[in-house]
């Protein structure tokens, strides 16, 4: 998606009587390298059960049949619509907003062959997080093993209270990111240059990204 479409999204932007203090939500881990979130979508309503990914501009679900067999959780094709969207929140109350856009992917996505799509909660115009117009999110997993614990929560809006250690995050072309400064293997620091880590003429940097299974690197040879 371009610029220029996502301009003439932005524009589309409707107001919501979502509360500015922070609408909570359950998230459900599963397979401890996933977390989950389910809304409806549609009148009647329609259950999705979809991936919560920070590293994802869109929420996109499937939509009718496939048409196709690659693709991960992230990167999918098909139409942009709008509909009515409706979350439980977590006390016991319907969110539910009006005209929501999303993509109806046309194309079966292998990685999230065990949910119905993706909840991109990047910083575009196109995003869940920007349309509502929250000034931010934040989550908490409080147990990784247990899908049912109370503080397994997802908040858009509101303001976080961050009651332990805090690491500095940056955004860049609506993505977030951290800067990595260096790495040990048990007690012994690895002779790594810190400016490798950092992100560099778009290029580099360590991205924040709930949606992938684990943590990686990415070395790139320079001939």
């Amino acid at each position: 998606m371009d610029m220029r479409s996502e301009a003439r999204i932005s524009k589309l932007m409707i107001d919501h009587d979502l509360e500015k203090n922070g609408d909570k939500f359950q998230i459900y881990p599963i397979y401890t390298s996933e977390f989950l979130v389910p809304l409806k979508i549609g009148t009647p309503t329609v259950p999705q059960i979809l991936i919560m990914d920070t590293g994802s501009l869109l929420l996109w679900v499937h939509c009718g049949p496939t048409i196709g067999g690659e693709g991960s959780p992230g990167r999918t094709e098909g139409n942009l619509a709008s509909e009515v969207v409706t979350f439980d929140s977590r006390n016991g109350t319907e969110v539910t907003i009006k005209r929501l856009m999303f993509g109806c992917s046309s194309i079966y996505s292998k990685g999230a062959d065990r949910c119905s799509g993706v909840l991109g909660l990047g910083q575009r115009a196109i995003s869940l997080v920007s349309q509502l117009n929250y000034t931010g999110f934040s989550y908490c997993i409080g147990n990784i093993n247990d899908r049912n614990y109370d503080s397994n929560t997802l908040v858009l809006g509101g303001e976080p209270i961050i009651i332990a250690a805090s690491t500095p995050m940056f955004m860049l072309i609506g993505k977030y990111y951290i800067t990595l400064e260096k790495i040990n293997v048990g007690d012994k620091f690895l002779d790594i240059d810190p400016n490798i880590f950092k992100r560099v003429d778009y290029q580099g940097g360590m991205l924040v990204d709930s949606g992938a299974p684990s943590t990686y690197l990415m070395w790139h040879s320079i001939n």
